[in-house]
């Protein structure tokens, strides 16, 4: 029996940077949604270009890695102002839904150019990818409560864990692609009837708050509860 597995390892490195790479592009969006106040999600389809142009210019092209990272970065940032100018510009005093469309239809664009000259990855089956995307989309017009994580924060104290544990789940994903989603789905799925439970708790409180104004303070509001809402 083998004690060490190099595989494992390399996969928990990979898996470690890939979690540093997703943190770095949770902060990107923090920027673009938060501070810049627009609604762009082809964000991580514009990486995902600069990642393969990396690839290319060094693996292929036999680009120095320095060089083929400038390259990228000034391909990326090319591309950002050309989306802005062509895409963004005219619908920035729109309403936010109208952003979506427009960047969502960027974004399927992208994904399918990429699909095509890379293949499916993952989801080679037709069948497959249809009953994904239906249930992912049951989900999303469904009026099922579950469980939001909006308005958690990570302790600075936590974050190094937490990036341990994101790039353990990504090296397990990885390594056992369809093990790991199982498990996920099978967390999501037992999740279900507690956020329902929880949301019908949620709703049979607040008419009670709220039938006794009284008691509350002038400047106080009832919000709605952000940690169960139906999709």
């Amino acid at each position: 029996m083998q004690i060490f597995d190099v595989f494992l390892l390399e996969a928990v490195i990979n898996g470690i940077l890939l979690g540093g790479i997703l943190a770095l592009l949770a902060l990107g969006l923090n920027l673009i949604f938060g501070v810049i106040d627009v609604v762009w999600i082809c964000y991580a389809e514009l990486i995902m270009i600069g990642m393969y142009s990396v690839y290319y210019a060094h693996n292929v092209y036999h680009w120095p890695l320095a060089l083929a990272f400038l390259g990228c970065i000034l391909l990326v940032a090319a591309l950002g102002a050309l989306l802005h100018v062509l895409v963004i510009r005219p619908v920035l005093g729109a309403e936010p839904i109208n952003q979506l469309l427009v960047t969502g239809g960027v974004l399927f664009f992208l994904q399918a150019v990429a699909t095509l000259a890379f293949g499916p990855g993952l989801f080679d089956s037709p069948w497959l990818s249809g009953i994904a995307a239906v249930l992912v989309a049951g989900l999303m017009v469904s009026r099922l409560p579950t469980y939001s994580f909006k308005r958690i924060k990570v302790p600075q104290h936590f974050v190094l864990p937490t990036l341990l544990v994101v790039g353990a789940l990504a090296a397990f994903l990885v390594s056992s692609p369809w093990l790991t989603l199982l498990g996920v789905s099978a967390l999501y799925v037992a999740s279900l009837p507690l956020s329902w439970l929880a949301y019908r708790r949620l709703s049979h409180n607040t008419p009670v708050a709220m039938a006794h104004p009284a008691e509350l303070a002038e400047d106080s509001e009832i919000d709605e509860p952000d940690e169960l809402m139906p999709h």
